[in-house]
């Protein structure tokens, strides 16, 4: 009997058996839809398979395979990963990671600034960092702090896994961020982070009501869309906020002569707000 040859991918959706769908067996391909009823098992084993990595790539990380120390410009290699960094210089440095593609899946490094100066972690090439709601081309580590970043299986980017400060000092004010794309017809989410649910107040007027509390309400906003109206000669639609507290904020698109801009109008219409705030 033939096992399911699985990889370490994360599945972003599971397939639903449908009640038209046939029962057969086999090598599943969810493109062609041959073994169907094999396509789910393969799905959740390959997303089984990427937490495994996921664990075992943290698990290897508690322990370094070596160590090193430097105070100025510095490249790393694909034999750089899983070893302890420390930068103790004087003056702002760049430390450059090794290609994405030469790292081995599962690998970790660790970079500590010991120093008095700012570190700055780019990137080789193209390679991008996944460091929250956005994916970015270099990240900047204050002294005494400190950066982890992980090649997950199955990514593209230079994941951060860990970000701390060195004991016994203060964390310098970092930018948070939560963001949202939906639907501006139906409300239905299209992309987000730390984000829970968006809801239709009224035509044009949405509540964006965030996954776990605000640590203030003295966070930015920032309203994008693809609304217009095409009545009159104020046809400029802008993003504006009303309530707003640390669990919700309410957001209305309004046109320049006072009136709400009716998103409805386009179908294909989506709104995004993105929140951020210094912790």
């Amino acid at each position: 009997m033939a096992g399911l040859i699985d990889q370490a991918i994360w599945e972003t959706e599971i397939y639903q058996l449908e009640r038209t769908d046939a029962v057969v067996g086999g090598v599943p391909n969810v493109v062609t839809k041959a073994g169907t009823s094999n396509i789910p098992h393969l799905q959740l084993a390959q997303r089984a398979q990427w937490l495994r990595a996921q664990v075992e790539a943290l698990q290897n990380g508690a322990g370094y395979r070596g160590a090193a120390i430097f105070g100025a410009n510095q490249t790393l290699t694909a034999a750089d990963m899983g070893r302890c960094l420390v930068f103790n210089g004087t003056a702002a440095a760049t430390l450059t990671l090794p290609a994405f593609s030469a790292v081995t899946d599962g690998s970790a490094v660790e970079i500590i600034n010991t120093g008095t100066a700012n570190l700055t972690i780019t990137r080789a090439g193209s390679d991008q960092i996944d460091s929250g709601p956005v994916a970015v081309t270099t990240i900047v580590i204050p002294p005494n702090q400190s950066l982890k970043l992980l090649r997950a299986a199955g990514s593209a980017f230079w994941h951060v896994i860990s970000v701390s400060a060195a004991a016994g000092q203060n964390n310098a004010a970092r930018l948070n961020a939560a963001i949202v794309t939906f639907n501006g017809v139906t409300g239905a989410i299209l992309l987000s982070s730390g984000i829970s649910s968006v809801a239709i107040l009224a035509t044009g007027n949405y509540r964006i009501n965030f996954a776990a509390p605000m640590p203030t309400a003295n966070y930015a906003v920032s309203v994008a869309h693809d609304a217009s109206i095409s009545t009159g000669s104020n046809n400029r639609v802008a993003g504006l906020t009303s309530i707003r507290d640390t669990v919700k904020c309410d957001v209305t698109l309004e046109r320049a002569d006072g009136n709400h801009g009716d998103v409805g109008r386009q179908s294909s219409s989506f709104v995004s707000a993105t929140f951020l705030w210094l912790q």
